[in-house]
């Protein structure tokens, strides 16, 4: 994964900030124009059976960036995302070699561009921590 602060190349799909009120996520997606086709709406909404609003934001990133990696694997498209958990970021290149199998007719070049990675642990009392 790289970390950069300016996108390039000619596909790409940045995440922007969630936005969090209680217990509803919210993230708007911008994508190049080639690559709006395959997308319904613009933004991405969750809403949770309790308040989010004190999660890290590298781990709310994590349900949409799972919810657009293939879409970015099967055209080839960059992925840019300002926070994203280190651990969930490293469980996509373990799972890319099972979707490279199961679709070879993807293009798979994507690149993940993270501003900040984030290092979280999980503690007895269900909190989140920034390690």
């Amino acid at each position: 994964m790289k970390e950069v602060h300016k996108m390039t190349g000619p596909k790409y799909i940045k995440v922007t900030e969630p936005d969090v009120t209680d217990n509803k996520l919210s993230i708007k997606i911008v994508c190049s124009e080639n690559i709006k086709k395959y997308f319904l709406t613009d933004y991405f909404f969750v809403e949770y059976d309790q308040d989010v609003t004190n999660v890290d934001k590298s781990i709310l990133s994590v349900p949409i960036v799972s919810n657009i990696i293939t879409v970015a694997w099967a055209v080839g498209a960059d992925i840019y995302v300002e926070e994203l958990d280190k651990t969930y970021l490293d469980s996509l290149s373990k799972i890319k070699p099972v979707f490279k199998e199961w679709y070879p007719q993807f293009s798979f070049s994507t690149n993940i561009y993270v501003e900040n990675i984030v290092s979280n642990q999980f503690n007895r009392g269900g909190i989140w921590l920034i390690v």
